[in-house]
């Protein structure tokens, strides 16, 4: 303090008296102290650099690094451009497992670099590719960000990134800075301006943080009001097929106007597409349908199980097959109900037949015949499954 304040003189009684009291003068303690500090800032930086963590990192960067250097090093300045594109793909150099959320996050503070302190390298030919990077699906698969997620990609910016830091965190030359005792005079503790320029640090990101929490907000209602669309679209698709498995009318015009009303895409969809414009026909067949299978057909049962007794084998195939899709195929459960009770009640299978019977339809299981066997046990089974 005394040399730089130029007090030759009393500089030179303050040496005399410490050497008679025996007190030794350190004369390197401010230099010393100032090495030790950018040491430990500078191991801190390499290691939230191993250890991925981005936002420690950039925090440690803006409030140690010489924002001269930052400023007008072309040098300094791609190297925190490869740093960012560095935190930008580190979520997507996991490979046993991709977390969307991080890689989405560390794609937005990509992109807001890019078109704030990023823009100033926009003419430099070697960065130009990592401006479409935010809007790549899958980096890690294309061909001109292949070298981005190579361990020997890595090993070398950490290594520029340990050459660079020394000299980018002494600021000032030591020969020429003030004294400790003139900045602790002058209020100008380092620590303190480091502690203010990582809240000014903080608060810009808080306010970033917040921006973006809007942003998200917004897009959440909007995804849970299409959510309740969406629901009450299918709780209404839902009851019009329960009807038409249940053999009711469904009138497809008026469950499509109830949908259009929830999600109103829907009435332009359905106006460009030619299965939809054609409900009303298709409402008309079904309403067709519908008379048509309440008309139920008797049958004949005398001819029929003459048939089944006395025509040949291929034949009782067919007819067996066709009573078969009579119960199956009915229209509902009442008109399988009512088939069942109409083969039972005309005793179809000959089980109550007189004895002088020579031939009964139930002793087909006995044929030799395998197409005439295989299409009378797919009846029997189709018959016996239903409960009256």
């Amino acid at each position: 303090f005394l040399e730089f304040s130029k007090l030759n003189k009393t500089l030179e009684t303050f040496e005399e008296e410490c050497q008679k009291i025996g007190k030794p003068i350190q004369d390197l303690a401010g230099k010393s102290r100032r090495d030790q500090r950018i040491m430990k800032i500078k191991n801190e930086l390499l290691q939230h650099f191993d250890n991925g963590k981005r936002t420690e990192f950039f925090a440690e960067w803006e409030t140690h690094v010489n924002p001269e250097l930052r400023e007008n090093s072309l040098f300094c300045q791609k190297l925190e451009f490869s740093l960012q594109i560095h935190f930008a793909v580190l979520p997507m150099r996991k490979i046993d497992h991709w977390c969307k959320e991080e890689i989405d996050e560390a794609m937005v503070h990509f992109h807001y670099y890019l078109e704030s302190k990023g823009s100033v390298l926009s003419e430099c030919a070697e960065f130009l590719p990592y401006y479409a990077l935010p809007y790549v699906p899958r980096p890690n698969t294309h061909p001109s960000f292949a070298e981005l997620f190579q361990d020997s990609w890595v090993t070398k910016l950490r290594s520029k990134l340990e050459i660079f830091l020394f000299e980018g965190l002494k600021g000032k030359d030591d020969e020429i800075q003030e004294p400790r005792l003139v900045e602790l005079y002058h209020n100008r503790d380092l620590d303190l301006q480091d502690a203010r320029k990582e809240l000014q640090y903080l608060e810009r990101h808080i306010e970033e943080s917040e921006k973006r929490s809007v942003l998200h907000a917004k897009k959440c209602e909007k995804l849970q009001e299409e959510c309740r669309q969406l629901v009450a679209v299918a709780s209404l698709l839902v009851t019009a097929l329960e009807n038409a498995v249940k053999g009711n009318f469904v009138d497809m015009d008026c469950v499509l106007s109830a949908c259009t009303t929830h999600l109103p895409d829907l009435e332009k969809l359905r106006s460009e597409s030619p299965h939809l414009g054609n409900t009303s026909k298709i409402n008309h067949l079904n309403s067709g349908n519908k008379k048509q299978n309440n008309v139920s057909d008797n049958l004949d049962f005398n001819r029929l199980k003459q048939a089944l007794r006395e025509t040949e084998d291929q034949k009782r195939a067919l007819i067996f097959q066709a009573l078969r899709w009579r119960l199956t195929k009915a229209g509902n459960w009442h008109k399988r109900e009512e088939a069942v009770l109409e083969f039972v009640n005309n005793d179809l299978l000959d089980f109550g037949a007189k004895s002088e019977e020579t031939v009964k339809i139930f002793m087909t299981i006995r044929s030799d015949n395998h197409q005439l066997l295989e299409s009378f046990t797919r009846f029997l089974n189709a018959f016996s499954s239903l409960v009256l």
